[in-house]
């Protein structure tokens, strides 16, 4: 406020002292409406700071309130993951069940296939070995065949060289009867 004084002070002219006097009052009611407008406005700021205080707390209480909530949502949302996770892993251990079982299925289908397989070769070659043997058998058979027919061939081919000799030996006697005749 001394500020203000000497401020004052330098702005006086210095011959009206009556109306430094109105001015002294009138500063001295401008300094009290000053003083009073600075309570008003200190006592606004202390309203609106309680105000905003309040505000404060009760946003506090709300982001609070909202905290927990929003903690209990997320711990929500972890159990029904844990849950569904568990779930997706039962489906998962149920379908390699399954796929281990129908893997088991192919295994003993295919070893059956093998026996079968196995068994098939081996009929095969029984009957590969029945039939080499009946064609042995029967090549056997039509070679005594045949050697019989060329005994029986070479048996008919003697008889009837000496039919045929016999023939010629009377026809060589016949011509040599007749010639004996005629000469």
């Amino acid at each position: 406020m001394n500020s203000t004084n000497t401020a004052l002070a330098q702005l006086d002219t210095g011959n009206g002292a009556a109306e430094d006097g109105d001015m002294d009052a009138e500063l001295t009611l401008m300094r009290q409406e000053m003083g009073a407008g600075f309570k008003e406005v200190n006592a606004r700021i202390d309203e609106v700071r309680r105000e905003v205080t309040a505000r404060i707390d009760e946003l506090r209480k709300e982001t609070a309130e909202n905290f927990k909530l929003t903690e209990a949502k997320i711990e929500q949302s972890r159990r029904e993951a844990v849950e569904y996770s568990r779930l997706i892993e039962a489906k998962l251990e149920e379908a390699r069940k399954q796929t281990a079982d129908g893997l088991m299925l192919i295994e003993g289908k295919l070893a059956e296939a093998r026996r079968q397989t196995w068994d098939n070769y081996k009929l095969l070659d029984a009957k590969l070995d029945e039939a080499r043997q009946q064609t042995w058998d029967n090549y056997r058979f039509l070679d005594m065949k045949l050697d019989e027919f060329r005994k029986e061939a070479s048996r008919h081919s003697e008889v009837q060289f000496r039919w045929l000799m016999g023939l010629l030996v009377t026809l060589l006697l016949g011509i040599g009867g007749l010639y004996a005749r005629l000469v």
